[in-house]
């Protein structure tokens, strides 16, 4: 405690108060509203690779630093893959990844997927 009123007034004395104390007024509040929850890799995604627990969290990110149309959990990247390779600790935007589609049964065709009832008479 002795240190850091020493150092307090040492800045007092040599200006650098003027720096210390928009730091010290700072509420929590100013500083969490400076970022905001992201979805982030926690390594490198390869391209068609689906996002998963065990290739993203969330995190805190700094809003300077986020591109737009970013993902906040896992939620909102349930059914997604990434759409090219994505490096690690990268936050995810809707630009990198896209969404899952089945493959066509080996003897099926279009017409033979579409639900009948969805068809406009």
């Amino acid at each position: 405690m002795l240190v850091a009123a020493l150092a307090y007034n040492f800045g007092a004395a040599t200006g650098l108060r003027s720096l210390i104390d928009p730091l010290l007024n700072q509420s929590p509040v100013s500083i969490a509203a400076k970022t905001t929850m992201v979805l982030v890799t926690t390594r490198e995604i390869s391209a068609g690779e689906e996002l998963s627990v065990s290739n993203c969290r969330s995190a805190l990110w700094p809003v300077t630093y986020i591109p737009e149309g970013y993902l906040t959990n896992l939620l909102e990247a349930a059914g997604k893959v990434a759409a090219g390779p994505i490096p690690n600790n990268a936050v995810i935007a809707q630009t990198l990844v896209g969404r899952i589609v089945a493959p066509l049964a080996p003897q099926a065709n279009a017409a033979e997927l579409v639900d009948p009832s969805h068809i406009n008479q």
